[in-house]
């Protein structure tokens, strides 16, 4: 069961309907009725995204939940994450409705990620600081977004990026929820924390 991440940054509902497809490895490829703007690493959700690839044990199909945007124009982009190397291809979604990332400037966290992973697989989630909370009152507050910072600050709310970005592991079938990779500095804190190995 995936639970609602509540520090990361809302997100509203999307324009037009979205369709999602892939051919083996390749990224995905999202084709929306609407032309959409959009800025690397948005974030596009839709728990109607199942994709019978990823069939497990008593499952009939792995819902990604989340993607996240690499490149692409009006109708047509192209996703950060891939499909199975072993994968058919498949069509995902359709005329369902979609989330993504709020491109208002509000600060409100968790809305619209019911039921989604706690991460993004193969994205990488960045940690904004601004000195107002959701409400806009002063507050030193924080929250997590996928989207690239642009000079350092976040492309909507121009709240400031505070140097710190988690990588979401890679998907694997049956794995809930998707774990945080950590960063060097991180990895080296940890090894700090081992006993040392005495030599005889």
């Amino acid at each position: 069961m995936a639970v609602t991440p509540v520090s990361f940054r809302s997100l509203v509902l999307g324009a037009g309907n979205l369709t999602i497809s892939y051919i083996g490895a390749e990224p995905f490829r999202l084709t929306f009725t609407q032309a959409q703007q959009f800025h690397r690493g948005e974030a596009v959700a839709g728990m109607a995204f199942t994709d019978p690839d990823l069939n497990g044990p008593g499952q009939s199909g792995y819902t990604w939940g989340v993607i996240t945007i690499a490149y692409g124009h009006g109708t047509s982009w192209i996703a950060v994450q891939r499909g199975v190397e072993s994968g058919i291809g498949v069509t995902m979604g359709g005329a369902t409705a979609w989330h993504r990332t709020n491109p208002g400037t509000g600060r409100a966290r968790g809305g619209g990620w019911a039921g989604m992973h706690g991460a993004v697989a193969n994205a990488f989630h960045y940690l904004y600081v601004a000195p107002f909370n959701q409400a806009g009152a002063p507050d030193w507050y924080s929250y997590i977004d996928t989207i690239v910072p642009i000079n350092g600050k976040h492309p909507y709310t121009k709240d400031r990026w505070s140097g710190q970005a988690w990588l979401g592991e890679n998907l694997v079938p049956y794995k809930n929820p998707i774990k945080f990779v950590p960063d060097l500095a991180n990895r080296v804190a940890a090894l700090d924390l081992q006993p040392p190995v005495l030599q005889s």
